[in-house]
């Protein structure tokens, strides 16, 4: 592995970690993980524990099979841009309780 600046070696790390977090989101494991992305379990541990990096392609195809924006992806790594970013990094619960927020101001306008 090439020499990482301490920068580089967080944006590896925080990476792997977005990337743990969304396999466990979708309640697999390493192996089942590795399957659907065509890589290697062996290379996702690397890349979970930010030994390793990812091609944009393999990023594509995590956004695919776990429908999560980029965003979710980048998180930490990329400063958020607007209000959607930000909802998009809200867990399901919390999406919920914004959306009825939305809904009772929706409602209770002149």
């Amino acid at each position: 592995m090439i020499n990482q600046t301490p920068e580089n070696k967080f944006k590896s790390i925080t990476l792997g970690k977005n990337i743990k977090g969304i396999r466990h989101r979708m309640k697999c494991t390493q192996e089942q993980f590795a399957e659907k992305l065509d890589i290697s379990s062996q290379f996702l541990s690397q890349v979970e524990r930010g030994i390793a990096g990812i091609s944009l392609d393999t990023a594509i195809r995590i956004c695919h099979i776990s429908h999560c924006s980029p965003t979710v992806l980048l998180k930490d790594l990329v400063e958020l841009s607007d209000t959607l970013d930000k909802y998009s990094l809200l867990s399901d619960t919390n999406k919920n309780v914004v959306n009825q927020l939305i809904e009772v101001l929706l409602n209770n306008q002149d």
